[in-house]
């Protein structure tokens, strides 16, 4: 993602594992030469929802992600331009309703965050070099996966969802170099594909003020990057998050219904997730 914004490994204010919280970086772009001065976008990073740390901690980042959106000035009630689900390549078990992919998913439409009528969901497979080694074992096995997803999110949220791959340490795998992007197994260039795939769900939703926000941050050189709201999972006791500890344990019993009180919360949270949003937009939030 940092490669993606082009931006320096100590810009991000990042999640510390320790002390899970949801945290936000503002991006501020100067560049006289393009007519480009103080625009501003809001990188948000949560917790995952569905961690080993077992059910209290699960429905703490829960509880802090929800009470993020409620407090953030710019939040409201809308809908994210843009939400990155992450899902990692070893995951051998996401399509049963106890893996956490569907579980987050369960967790997004509980918190009613996907707009369905106009689809803002962008899966991101991480450790993508895990699939194989060879061209055709990993097309293979990416595609599979890709297909299954698709076909999952679609069971939830009767959309179509754009599915991409990414590699953390391309180097590491021995990916070649190609400008600033590396070349995946099948061709693709990352995080080219990552920019492609954001560049046409808005496009699709006729959203041209928030592809211009995403052009403008990644292509503009001058950046400065302040740290925003943050709020820690650990705040919380335990009878303040109970009502999302119920769902959760719901949730892994399969039982994917909601009733009113499940969905009477704000537009909040994403799982192991980034999503990013415009302060002052008109809108909707990118």
């Amino acid at each position: 993602i940092k490669h993606f914004f082009n931006l320096k490994d100590e810009d991000l204010n990042s999640n510390d594992p320790e002390i899970p919280a949801i945290r936000e970086s503002i991006i501020i772009c100067n560049d006289p030469e393009v007519d480009v001065n103080g625009k501003q976008l809001g990188l948000v990073e949560s917790p995952g929802v569905i961690n080993s740390g077992g059910l209290k901690n699960d429905a703490l980042n829960l509880k802090a992600i929800e009470t993020f959106y409620e407090v953030q000035p710019q939040a409201g009630d809308n809908y994210p331009n843009l939400i990155f689900v992450l899902i990692s390549a070893d995951d051998k078990r996401f399509d049963g309703p106890s893996s956490s992919f569907v579980k987050s998913l369960n967790c997004l439409k509980m918190l009613n965050l996907v707009d369905t009528d106009h689809p803002n969901l962008v899966v991101i497979i991480t450790f993508a070099g895990h699939f194989a080694r060879r061209k055709d074992a990993w097309t293979y096995r990416f595609e599979n996966k890709r297909r299954t997803i698709k076909d999952i999110v679609f069971n939830h949220f009767k959309i179509q969802v754009e599915v991409i791959a990414l590699e953390n340490y391309p180097d590491d795998e021995g990916f070649e170099r190609n400008a600033n992007n590396t070349e995946l197994p099948n061709g693709e260039l990352q995080p080219e594909n990552l920019y492609n795939a954001c560049e046409k769900v808005l496009q699709e939703n006729n959203d041209y003020f928030g592809l211009y926000a995403l052009k403008t941050v990644r292509n503009v050189k001058t950046k400065e990057v302040l740290g925003g709201l943050s709020i820690k999972s650990e705040i919380f006791g335990p009878h303040e998050a109970q009502k999302h500890r119920d769902f959760l344990e719901k949730i892994a019993l399969g039982d994917c219904t909601f009733d009113k009180t499940d969905t009477e919360t704000s537009n909040s949270g994403f799982f192991s997730s980034l999503m990013k949003y415009l302060p002052q937009r008109l809108r909707q939030m990118i």
